[in-house]
Parts: structure tokens; sequence; C-alpha cells
């Protein structure tokens, strides 16, 4: 294998710790790797990653199963990347805080990150180094290849310039912008209550192929009593769908109705309009002082009897959501 200087230099560390470990002894257990991802690749049970190329940073993550009949609380590994004319090496050590349990103990680490130069094949190759506090030394332990394929990414169907939906008095308003299309057939419109479980709302007909820009408008008439959840599936000629990212829709808030005291001036009684049956009303003369209080009955009627002819300020409602409205007497 190709081996860089960083995992030389590691490896001939180690070896120099442990007085170049004695060969009397058997090798014990230690444990053995699992899964590998690098960024989005994820390894199968056949050792492989594969994915559309990401350039990267991309975080390396290993998985290790402590199999040894004893606890494992010093761990080394080292990571090499090689490629074409490119190679790429990471070394990280863990401590206590990462010690793993015996027979079975198994932890993911995380252990930096690489870029790979472009899409082709790459072997990944991670090797365990485990501290051994009986015999004092430190001792290798499993190293593992993985085959790499990162492919030349498929231009999708749709470039997705912007998806908004905008909550309105008596409706959502949805659109959304593509720069380009390609074999394009339409866009369903689904819709959710829980942003889980999405129902189809609407059908628009795509473009087909072109790489102008074009916006699409739709109106969801559904009345705004809760939460809504809106995406987008778009599906090409041959069937193939790919969805848009998910945007939340709060209830628009409805303006208070405006509340009117009629007639004015007036005697004896007035009428409230724009307020429940039982809202507070509450009457002050010119000088601040409280006149009547009453709570209004279904019809909206304002009782005056006994009120001296003067002007007072009504005050319906309570808290900043009260209205506050001019009345004469006569």
């Amino acid at each position: 294998m190709y081996l860089s200087f960083l995992y030389t230099r590691l490896l001939s560390l180690l070896l120099l710790a442990v007085g170049c470990c004695s060969t009397a002894q058997a090798k014990p257990t230690l444990g053995e790797l699992t899964t590998l991802a690098v960024g989005p690749y994820v390894s199968d049970a056949n050792s492989a990653l594969r994915g559309p190329y990401q350039a990267g940073p991309l975080v390396v993550t290993q998985t290790y199963r402590n199999t040894s009949p004893v606890l494992q609380d010093s761990l080394a590994f080292t990571v090499q990347a090689f490629g074409p004319g490119y190679s790429q090496g990471l070394i990280q050590f863990f401590g206590a805080l990462k010690g793993l349990g015996p027979n079975g103990g198994q932890d993911s680490f995380v252990l930096g990150d690489i870029s790979l130069p472009g899409p082709g094949s790459y072997l990944v190759q991670t090797d365990v180094f485990v501290y051994d506090r009986a015999r004092k030394e430190w001792l290798a332990g499993p190293s593992h290849v993985y085959w790499l394929l990162a492919t030349t990414p498929t231009p999708l169907p749709v470039e997705l310039v912007s998806f908004t939906a905008q909550a309105q008095a008596d409706s959502v308003a949805i659109s959304w912008q593509t720069a380009s299309e390609r074999n394009c057939f339409g866009f369903w419109l689904e819709r959710s209550t829980d942003g889980l479980a999405f129902a189809p709302l609407h059908f628009t007909a795509g473009a087909g192929t072109t790489s102008t820009l074009r916006g699409y408008q739709v109106r969801d008439a559904l009345p705004q009593l809760r939460t809504h959840y809106y995406r987008l599936r778009q599906v090409d000629v041959g069937g193939q769908q790919q969805y848009s990212p998910v945007v939340a829709v709060a209830p628009a808030k409805r303006a208070a109705p405006v509340a009117t005291v009629y007639p004015s001036p007036a005697s004896g009684q007035a009428h409230v309009t724009g307020a429940a049956g039982g809202t507070s009303v509450r009457l002050y003369d010119a000088a601040g002082r409280l006149s009547r209080q009453q709570c209004l009955d279904s019809e909206g009627l304002l009782d005056l009897c006994g009120l001296p002819a003067s002007t007072y300020q009504v005050v319906i409602g309570e808290g900043a959501s009260a209205q506050r409205l001019r009345l004469a007497t006569y």
C-alpha cells in the first residue's frame, strides 16, 4: 500500500514507544472496524462508499467495536485516502472520554475531514492502535480498506431558484421560480398539517426543457385556521421525481373589527357595532372619571339613562385591543 509520511511517522512513534512490541506474547483480541462515513458517503456491507461527487471538506467518521475482554480507553486512529495523484492523511487520539467497554463496546469517532479533488475512485484505509495498560504498550489493532466511488453528479432536471408561501387574509399565495428545466413534465404542489404526511393539492404543467427563468403561482383558498406546510414534487417526463424544501405558513393575523357607536348625540340608549355580546364598555366624562360600566348584550345596546348631557369617551374592550370612541348625550 501507499504509505504517506504522516502514517509512517505515527507508526514509527508507536513502535518506538513499545520497544518494538515484544513477539514473545500472543497478540490479544482487540476490536473491529465497521461503518466508515466520509461526508455523505457511507460504507455498505461490501465496504464500498458510493455517491455523487462533493468537493468537501468531508467529515470522516469511523465506527469501531471493542471485542476484547478489557476496557479500551486509549485509542489512536490513522486514515489514509489515496487516488490518482492524490493522497491525504489524518491522525486522531482518543482518551478516557471515548473509552469503550469490553466485549462489544462500540462508538463512532470523528477523525477530521478530507477533500476529494474530483469524481473518481479512491481507497480509504483506516488503522487502529490500542494502548494495553496491562502490558504498558501500544498494540496494532485492526486495519481496513474501503473503496470510495465519487461519481460525476447528474444535472438536476429542475434548478429551483425559490419556493415561497405567503399567508393572506383568506388564502395562501404560493410561488416558485426555476432557472432551468430539463424534461420537466410538471409540479405537484402538496400540503400537510403536520409537516410529515403530505397530500396533492394542485398540479401545474412544466415547461419541458428550457434555460429561461420561469415563474409559477398557485393560490390555496383553504381558510388559514392553523399552520400548514407546503412542498413541490417535480415530475419529469420519465416519471422520476424530486422534492423541494418544505415551507411552513402560519395563519394570517386578522384585523380586529372596527367598533362604532351611534347615534351621536344620543339620549337614553345607543348602539355599539363591531363588538361581541359580553364585551366590557366604559364611559368616562371630560374629567376622566368613570361614569358608567356595563357589558354589552347580544344586540349591542348601551344604556345611557341617567347620564348628564355631555361628551364621553367610550372604551370598548380591554387592554391593548380596546377601542376608544367619542359619544355625546343630551
